[in-house]
């Protein structure tokens, strides 16, 4: 947003109460600081909550430029963003076929936990191809040694290779947008699949 020469004064953090939304939210605010972002607000909200109309008010008094919220709350999260490693892709991609075979069998379309898992199996198995043994020792120096390019994979990924803590330095997101009732990808530009809506247009009661 600050590239296209949007204000970013402000953020709010906007997370759901259990263990995974609150470490989310911690990391987010901790990255924030550390990049002199100030935090407008920290709103937390119950998982099973059916009524965010005490969180919306609440944002509307703040004015964030900047909300970072996973919604599932329809027409007043329109324009909201996430992080994706995963988006399904244009018809007749890889990545739209690989969602039609998983669609096919669940009845569902993969989103970017399961994408992220599958993805991560598929690493696995390229390791143990390469090792040729079971042992264990064998599959740790073979997944040590992996070193898998774009065209490898079915995530947005830049390629996967793993530094000596296990990480993978290679690993990229997308940005999403909530456009009607799916996500969108729309950063980074080669890539994108819509048009980046700003200002958003949610947050109306």
């Amino acid at each position: 947003m600050k590239k296209q020469g949007k204000k970013i004064a402000s953020i709010a953090v906007v997370n759901e109460n259990t263990d995974y939304g609150t470490s989310v939210a911690d990391s987010i605010e901790a990255a924030a600081k550390k990049n002199n972002v100030p935090v407008a607000i920290r709103i937390p909200y119950s998982a099973s909550t059916t009524d965010v109309s005490a969180q919306v008010l609440q944002l509307k008094e703040k004015q964030p430029d900047v909300v970072i919220f996973i919604p599932a709350v329809a027409d007043i999260a329109q324009g909201a963003m996430n992080r994706s490693a995963w988006d399904i892709g244009k018809p007749g991609s890889t990545t739209y076929k690989i969602n039609e075979m998983y669609k096919a069998k669940t009845g569902r379309d993969l989103d970017d936990t399961s994408a992220r898992n599958m993805q991560s199996f598929l690493a696995l198995a390229d390791a143990l191809n390469r090792a040729g043994l079971t042992e264990p020792e064998k599959i740790r120096d073979a997944l040590a040694k992996t070193d898998l390019k774009p065209d490898q994979l079915m995530m947005g990924y830049n390629g996967v290779k793993f530094d000596e803590t296990g990480q993978n330095i290679l690993a990229s997101t997308y940005l999403i947008q909530l456009k009607g009732k799916e996500y969108q990808l729309v950063w980074p530009d080669k890539a994108a699949a819509a048009k980046l809506d700003w200002p958003m247009k949610g947050w109306k009661q």
